[in-house]
């Protein structure tokens, strides 16, 4: 069964997130009829508890007013606690861009609102981020400015190493080791295509030897990672 949000400007890309006992989230933005632009939009979740055969119907859940990006796509997460954890990129005031998280600990009923970084730009920068469970919770990466930034969401991140500049489009995994694999893409335009980058980091964190970059993104392309079963990583695009 579709989960059901009765709202306006509902925009696409919408973030699943399952939780144990059979609980299903679809995390979406959206605004309410009659209101206009992105300041006004907001972040909605629909929950199932019975492996979303059926959903409640979906309800805006900001505890504050910060705007949504409209074509930002926005990912979610439960993690090993039990959190449903969301990231998504404001829109206050046209040029406040900057990633913010949503983090509820009582099953979606309330979320926790915490601002994540600034960025100061009068337009969309098209941007997804990415949500991995890890040992320790959650990772998560998102870009500002042409760089990369990755690590505990709320807690401690930092750039990918080197310059960046047009690096988009992260991607994660973690292996059964605890390294993880950061993807992402470079040199992209809207209808060309670009480079695919990766990194792996150990289990503290430190970058290792085991990196690469190929040149064939195809036009709108876009990548996603995984873990394999024997500890190694794959990168799709």
């Amino acid at each position: 069964m579709r989960p059901r949000v009765s709202t306006a400007g509902l925009a696409g890309g919408g973030a699943p997130a399952a939780a144990p006992a059979g609980c299903v989230y679809v995390v979406v933005r959206a605004r309410e009829p009659g209101d206009v632009g992105e300041a006004r939009r907001s972040v909605y979740v629909a929950r199932s508890d019975d492996d979303g055969a059926t959903f409640a119907t979906g309800r805006r859940v900001l505890p504050e007013p910060s705007g949504v990006c409209a074509c930002c796509a926005l990912t979610a997460r439960v993690d090993g606690a039990g959190r449903l954890v969301i990231l998504y990129r404001q829109a206050w005031q046209t040029f406040e861009r900057g990633m913010n998280l949503l983090t509820s600990g009582d099953g979606g009923e309330t979320f926790q609102l915490s601002k994540l970084d600034d960025w100061k730009l009068a337009a969309c920068p098209m941007s997804v981020s990415a949500l991995v469970a890890s040992r320790t919770g959650v990772l998560g990466a998102w870009e500002n400015g042409g760089q990369i930034f990755w690590g505990t969401p709320g807690g401690e991140v930092r750039p990918l190493p080197g310059r960046g500049g047009t690096r988009k489009g992260p991607s994660l995994a973690v292996n059964a080791h605890g390294e993880t694999l950061v993807a992402w893409t470079e040199n992209t335009s809207f209808a060309g295509g670009g480079d695919v980058v990766w990194q792996v980091f150990g289990a503290d964190g430190h970058a290792t030897e085991a990196a690469g970059r190929r040149n064939d993104l195809p036009p709108h392309g876009w990548i996603a990672a995984a873990s394999k079963p024997d500890g190694g990583f794959v990168v799709l695009y």
